[in-house]
């Protein structure tokens, strides 16, 4: 496939500019790079605190996320699954990643087993589009 570039230039030079090239190339991709993360901790917190006050107020989550504009995802199991909310208590909202993340303390009822405390965790992030990811402790 080279050989008429290798005969041209020669074998060495040809596999220097290769070699130059693809270290060119993984340098391009190496480094460390700053997530730029839109909104603040607090209006992440304000959307995820509208989230848990609808669903403590009975709002179901498909009607929640289809009565926001502009629309949202919203993605919590136990809400889908019909659990209450009794009470939450947030915590403060900090960037992890591509999200901004909010640990919430919860009294959650099961439909069968009652209710428990729980120690919950949402990702939330706000462009381009809205979403709000359950994902507990352990899942970070």
């Amino acid at each position: 496939m080279f050989q008429g570039v290798v005969s041209e230039r020669g074998g060495a030079g040809l596999w220097r500019v290769l070699f130059a090239s693809g270290v060119a190339l993984l340098l391009a991709g190496c480094g460390a790079k700053q997530l730029q993360l839109e909104g603040t901790p607090e209006e992440g917190g304000q959307v995820l605190g509208q989230m848990l006050k609808a669903w403590q107020e009975g709002t179901s989550l498909t009607d929640f996320a289809k009565s926001r504009t502009p629309a949202m995802t919203v993605v919590d199991e136990e809400w889908a699954a019909g659990y209450k909310l009794k009470s939450f208590e947030m915590g403060t909202a900090t960037q992890f990643g591509g999200l901004w993340r909010v640990p919430v303390k919860a009294v959650v009822i099961h439909p069968q087993q009652g209710e428990r405390e729980r120690s919950l965790a949402y990702g939330v992030t706000l462009k381009p589009t809205i979403s709000i990811i359950r994902a507990d402790d352990t899942e970070f």
